[in-house]
């Protein structure tokens, strides 16, 4: 009933425990036994085979349960390794790149067309800083134009006189007529 090859025994708990003394119990659990009809498997010493000596009606030795065929079949497939793909340019990456060329490619342009191309700059940045300009003196907002229409907003309400309903007016008429008797 052991399992002398891989010198392993497999140990059944048939028997409940309850109504017995609290060593009985402990030389139970020390076996691993939690549950009714548990199988557990332990090495096959002398001390293991003392401790199923010693309770031989809650425990036996039994042979290995028989291996289920489903498990024996994979779930999956195991492939090899792929390489790995070069590796991907972040875009920060690509831009430090262009970034990188631009700067080698002024480098080696002649001196004309160097001083060509910072004009044209120049005239970019001086034409946005100008529209920036002319929207601040037109009063249109900068940057957020949530926060230009609310401005807008507060200054429609304080200048528009307050209004009220007919109803109101008939209200504060009837009060005054009541108020003069």
């Amino acid at each position: 009933m052991a399992d002398q090859a891989q010198k392993t025994i497999h140990v059944k708990y048939v028997r409940s425990g309850i109504a017995f003394d609290f060593h009985t119990k402990q030389m139970i659990r020390s076996l691993g036994l939690q549950r009714l009809n548990q199988v557990v498997e332990r090495q096959n010493t002398p001390q293991i085979r003392g401790l199923v000596a010693r309770i031989p009606h809650f425990v036996e030795i039994v042979n290995p349960p028989a291996v289920p065929a489903w498990t024996l079949t994979p779930e999956y497939t195991i492939y090899p390794p792929q390489p790995r793909p070069e590796r991907v340019e972040t875009p920060k990456q690509a831009a430090d790149r262009v970034a990188e060329e631009a700067d080698a490619t002024q480098s080696a342009m002649p001196e004309e067309n160097r001083q060509v191309r910072e004009e044209e700059e120049k005239a970019v940045g001086a034409h946005a800083e100008a529209k920036h300009k002319n929207a601040a003196k037109r009063g249109e907002p900068g940057k957020h134009a949530a926060h230009g229409a609310k401005e807008k907003g507060r200054a429609a309400r304080k200048d528009a006189p307050k209004k009220r309903g007919k109803a109101a007016d008939a209200k504060h008429a009837i009060s005054d007529k009541k108020g003069k008797k």
